[in-house]
């Protein structure tokens, strides 16, 4: 059965004891459905260290219901939460965002890995770029 993207839900989870900022998640499912993959032992995800704290310290509060047309938006809107919100979330899921620009040339990209290797390598085209602009 396909999933009905129209039916998207923002949530977040809080820590009642106020320790630590909330986590934002999206679901088509329930909320109540979806709260029991965050109990599940296999979470990996940032909100595993507020559930942690036992059930009586935290919620699941919906944000909005978002009728959106495919994954792409739901995580785009997701993400819109998680860049404008303190929060737990340890990574954003709009893998498109650049994070890291080279301030000589066009190199652009969203692993730090990648940006670190760029801006070390001795024959690096954009110094001589930056050489010849002198």
């Amino acid at each position: 059965m396909p999933i009905d993207y129209s039916k998207t839900k923002i949530y977040k989870i809080i820590d009642l004891t106020g320790d630590l900022p909330p986590y934002f998640g999206s679901t088509c499912q329930s909320l109540s459905v979806r709260m029991g993959g965050h109990r599940s032992k296999s979470n990996k995800c940032s909100s595993k260290q507020i559930i942690e704290k036992g059930k009586n310290n935290y919620k699941c509060v919906l944000v909005e219901n978002y009728s959106c047309k495919n994954k792409e938006e739901q995580i785009k809107r997701e993400s819109w939460f998680i860049e404008n919100n303190h929060c737990i979330n340890k990574k954003n899921n709009n893998d498109n965002k650049v994070n890291y620009k080279c301030g000589i040339c066009d190199y652009e990209t969203n692993r730090k890995s990648s940006y670190l290797k760029h801006i070390n390598k001795k024959k690096k085209p954009c110094i001589k770029k930056k050489k010849n602009l002198l």
